[in-house]
Parts: C-alpha cells; sequence; structure tokens
C-alpha cells in the first residue's frame, strides 16, 4: 500500500476529527498536492453535515414549533415522506463498495452465459440468492466499511444507514436479476421464466436478510459462510445419494426452501432482530460516551 492509499483511508476520521495533530497535519499537506484526496475530503463533509442535518435537538419557544408546523402542513403531502429518505440513500450510493456493483454484475452475466449454454433455465435463479445476500454481508461494519468512523461519529440514526444500504444493494440485485429474466425470455417461454423467478424471490430475500444479519452479530465472512452454505445445501440435498443419506430429514429441508409464506415470516423475523440490535448497540455506545 503507497502513501497514497494510506491516507486516504485516513479521510472519514480527518473529517470526523478522530486523529492526532501529526496525522492531521500530514493529511492537511497531503490534501494541498493531491485533488483526488480533496474530492474525498469533499464527499465525507457533506455526509457529515448531511447526517448532522439529520438530528438537531433543541429546545424552541413553543410559537416557534407551531409556525414550523404550520409551514410543514402547508408543504405538498407528497414530498413529505420521500425527501427524508431519498437523501439518505443518495447520500450512500458512494459508500458502498465498489465491488459490490461490480461483483453482483459480473457473476450473474456469468450465470445468464452458463444457463444459455448448459440449457437449464434454473441456473442464474440459483445463483441469484448467493449474490444478494453476499453483497448484504458486506454492507456495514469496520472491516470493510470507509466511512463507518464517520458514522460513529455523527449523531445519524444507523438504523436509517443501514436501511438506505440495503434497499440500494437488495434493489440493485433485484432489478439485475428481472433483466436478466427479461434476456432469458427471449430464448424461454415467459411462462417457464416467471415459474422459476417464482422459486427464487423468496430464498433470495431470506438469504438477504440472513446474510446482513450475521454480518453486523457476527462477521461478514461467517455471513456468508451460512448463507451460502444453507443455499448449496438445497441442490446437494437433491442429489440421490444425499437424498438417500438423509432420508426424511433432507425432504424436510427441502420442503422449507419451497415454503415461501415461512421464508417471509423468517425475513420479517431477521429484520426485526436487526433493528433491535442496532438500536442496543447505538444505546449502548451511548451510554459509555
Amino acid at each position: 500500500m503507497n502513501q497514497h492509499d494510506r491516507t486516504q483511508e485516513l479521510l472519514p476520521q480527518y473529517v470526523a476529527g478522530g486523529l492526532t495533530d501529526d496525522q492531521r497535519q500530514h493529511i492537511s499537506a497531503h490534501l494541498e498536492i493531491c485533488e483526488e484526496c480533496r474530492e474525498e475530503v469533499h464527499l465525507w463533509t457533506d455526509l457529515s453535515e448531511l447526517m448532522e442535518a439529520e438530528y438537531q435537538p433543541q429546545t424552541l419557544p413553543q410559537v416557534v414549533l407551531q409556525r414550523a408546523l404550520d409551514e410543514i402542513h402547508t408543504l405538498p403531502t407528497q414530498q413529505i415522506p420521500l425527501l427524508r429518505p431519498l437523501r439518505i440513500i443518495r447520500a450512500q450510493v458512494p459508500l458502498v463498495q465498489r465491488e459490490i456493483w461490480l461483483a453482483s454484475l459480473l457473476v450473474l452475466l456469468l450465470g445468464f452465459v452458463i444457463t444459455l449454454i448448459v440449457d437449464k433455465v434454473g441456473f442464474l435463479y440459483a445463483l441469484a440468492p448467493l449474490v444478494s445476500a453476499g453483497g448484504m454481508a458486506f454492507l456495514y461494519g469496520k472491516e470493510q466499511d470507509p466511512a463507518y468512523e464517520l458514522a460513529l461519529a455523527t449523531p445519524v440514526s444507523q438504523v436509517q444507514l443501514i436501511l438506505a444500504r440495503s434497499a440500494l444493494v437488495f434493489g440493485y440485485n433485484l432489478a439485475l436479476t428481472l433483466v436478466f429474466s427479461l434476456g432469458l425470455s427471449l430464448f424461454y417461454s415467459p411462462e417457464i421464466v416467471l415459474l422459476v423467478m417464482a422459486d427464487w424471490l423468496a430464498p433470495m430475500i431470506f438469504l438477504s436478510m440472513l446474510g446482513l444479519f450475521l454480518s453486523l452479530v457476527t462477521n461478514s465472512g461467517n455471513a456468508v459462510m451460512v448463507s451460502y452454505f444453507l443455499w448449496l445445501g438445497k441442490f446437494l440435498t437433491l442429489t440421490p445419494k444425499i437424498d438417500q443419506l438423509l432420508g426424511e430429514i433432507g425432504r424436510a429441508f427441502l420442503r422449507f426452501w419451497q415454503a415461501e409464506t415461512l421464508l417471509y415470516i423468517l425475513s420479517g423475523v431477521l429484520f426485526t432482530g436487526m433493528l433491535a440490535y442496532l438500536q442496543s448497540t447505538v444505546m449502548n455506545s451511548r451510554q459509555l460516551t
């Protein structure tokens, strides 16, 4: 790693004020000669200001509060519920690891090509849940998030951040899969494509929530390993030898993946558990500070 890369890694902490005086002087000197790093600092600064704007606890006179409420009530109603979430989501776009976008595209593209070569329409959909779970497992955390220190240093809700990133990555993977599905409909019957799509949507949502939840409570490596093992285990149980070995346990495991309602319910449980875990983490951090 060269000097430029080491400096870039410290930029979030530089903006958050978490460095020593010597480190700040070194980075300030580097910023005078490096336009790329100056643009990075502008990005972190803008994000910090957005986060701080989301949470400004103040005690205001009643007349000021009433005036603010009156102004809010006069705004078009369609702007109020969407404006803040869209701002947060837009701010998270450059903070998601760039490798996630490219890796998802390349893996699904490869799956699309192999599907046409081997003439197995289900091959692409076997990859889609794995791609989504892998992306969700690397959304947030100290090891893989360059903005992690900055996020902790600002009084924004960590729940909002993780929800925004989840919407981005899951929506991206879902959109890619749908695009490639449209491509498959050019070679296969649309009825067959729709039938297979119905089989992967619930597992994709479940594995995405599982990967995200496990990455928060353990680490990203464990999240990917467990998610991949569970999904690949489904296809192993379809082989005659494994089916004979596992017997009723294997068949129950297959029925689990076919129970869409159960998968949606478990996804909701994991989602609720993730929110509770984030809230408790934030409260513990505030108590320590």
